[in-house]
């Protein structure tokens, strides 16, 4: 049997009108036509025993969810906000829901102020949530100016200042002040882009434009907050092309690496580092091949370059990279061509990337496909929520799936007995705990918000710590440019990879 890269269906037709009623408890696939001995010996040996969840981790059933989770939140509430808006420019108000991992209840909590389909957000300092754009209500051409932030505790939205510019598919980036930056977007067409960087101030609820710093960059930019203070494009969800970084304070973009290239979804996997991989994607019915490509990035070095590390196990597009509490890399997701019709070409296997080896180990595959507009957000248990796709095109996956990853089966989580609710720059901190002895690792990290194959407000630092009894002398990062202001899951990790249930703290 030759390979074609089409997926092999077992007990059903493609267009699901006679699925297979039942379970397989086995299969196995060969590149030849097996003898009839062959096959005998097969029906009459035992059962393949259930892949180890300790070596691939372990997918539980997906479960209904009331929308397509389009943009996706992690509250420091615990709860997860989430959203797809309509995109037909409609003045009608956006559907939005939370949902309680803990309870598995849904509530909604309708934005009626603005469309907010293909908007950005981010987490703001005080914990709400900052969504910038979206879709023009009125006359239906693409982008919006309009502003919202969604407060967790009353469960609320209210409006912003409007910008100076209507975006649709913008990037939000918290700063190490607490302000917000507002990058890309389409103003009134696919072609014409807001250019103009804006910052809005929480403080007095004002918008500040870096006017000096206009540049057309593609629609949802990969932007990170570095250790410098400075801000690093490294790539779009829709096209490729050089990388660049922003001095807010002179108003100027620098090429750093003057090298196209590509990658589907990016993650910056420690202060300054920034890991990409797959294909971006313009249009979501091309039929473009994707790539498994994987490339990585040290800004914090004198003269930083693209360098190509191992590929991926599978070519994704349309994928989303999210950052596990042992400074892995999971993704999720995506498919081997650019397509949201054909599901032949979704990707079912997960991934996880290695920053110390470089390199991608295979793990558990999920149960629906992902792909345009799919999303996946870690949560504070360490587990991860893969859900999404479809929506404006394709099949509406009204479903989410958690991955268990495989540090949760390697042994007993330690446990957070206390931890401080607030900690401040540049301090220690203690964490008490009754593993404190076998503690390996202390990370803080942010809680996502992500759309699109981009995660805002995703980072991961590692603290240094030393062991006192029963607690760990904590300390605190060093500054806003290492952690912006807000709340963060802080973890801890034992010494064989199993991390605790995270305790949320605000900086």
């Amino acid at each position: 049997m030759v390979d074609n890269g089409v997926n092999l269906r077992i007990g059903r037709r493609q267009d699901a009108v006679m699925p297979f009623i039942g379970k397989i408890d086995e299969a196995q696939v060969y590149d030849r036509a097996l003898t009839a001995q062959e096959i005998q010996t097969l029906y009459n040996g035992p059962v393949l025993p259930p892949p180890d969840p300790s070596v691939f981790g372990e997918m539980a059933l997906p479960f209904s969810m009331p929308d397509v989770a389009v943009d996706i939140s992690l509250l420091h509430t615990g709860e997860v906000i989430f959203w797809k808006g309509q995109n037909n420019g409609t003045s009608t108000p956006t559907n939005v829901y939370l949902w309680n991992p803990v309870t598995q209840v849904f509530t909604q909590v309708t934005n009626a102020l603005t469309n907010i389909f293909c908007a950005g957000h981010a987490i703001l300092a005080d914990g709400r949530l900052f969504v910038a754009g979206g879709h023009d209500n009125g006359s239906g051409i693409l982008g919006e100016d309009d502003a919202n932030i969604f407060d967790p505790i009353s469960r609320t939205w209210s409006p912003a200042a409007k910008m100076a510019y209507k975006r649709w598919y913008p990037s939000v980036t918290t700063l190490a002040d607490g302000k917000m930056l507002v990058t890309s977007g389409g103003i009134d067409s696919f072609t014409n882009i807001a250019g103009v960087p804006e910052i809005y101030d929480p403080a007095n609820n004002s918008w500040t434009q870096l006017n000096n710093a206009d540049l057309d960059i593609p629609f949802y930019p990969y932007t990170f907050l570095l250790p410098s203070g400075k801000i690093v494009d490294a790539g779009s969800d829709e096209h490729p092309y050089e990388t660049k970084v922003l001095d807010i304070n002179t108003q100027t973009w620098t090429t750093i690496d003057p090298n196209v290239v590509d990658g589907g979804s990016a993650v910056m996997y420690a202060p300054g580092k920034i890991m990409k991989s797959g294909t971006a994607i313009a249009n979501p019915n091309s039929g473009v091949l994707t790539a498994a490509t994987t490339y990585v990035i040290d800004m914090n070095q004198p003269n930083p370059v693209w360098r190509q590390t191992a590929p991926m196990n599978n070519p994704r597009g349309f994928h989303t990279l999210t950052l596990l509490p042992d400074g892995s890399v999971l993704a999720s997701g995506g498919s081997k061509m650019a397509t949201n019709q054909n599901l032949s070409q979704a990707v079912f296997e997960l991934e996880v990337w290695s920053p110390v080896t470089e390199t991608w180990t295979k793990m558990a595959s999920i149960k629906n496909p992902r792909f345009y507009h799919s999303s996946a957000l870690l949560l504070p248990d360490g587990k991860v929520l893969i859900s999404g796709s479809g929506n404006s095109s394709g099949v509406n996956q009204l479903n989410g799936e958690i991955y268990s990853p495989a540090y949760l089966f390697k042994g007993p989580r330690p446990t957070i007995t206390s931890a401080p609710t607030t900690i401040t720059y540049n301090s220690l901190f203690s964490v008490s705990s009754p593993n404190a002895s076998n503690i390996s690792k202390v990370t803080l990290m942010r809680p996502g918000s992500m759309t699109h194959t981009i995660n805002y407000s995703q980072s991961i630092l590692d603290l240094p710590f030393s062991v006192n009894g029963n607690n760990l002398d904590v300390q605190a990062p060093l500054d806003g440019n290492y952690a912006a202001p807000g709340y963060y899951m802080l973890f801890i990790i034992d010494n064989q990879g199993v991390p605790s249930v995270a305790s949320f703290v605000k900086i």
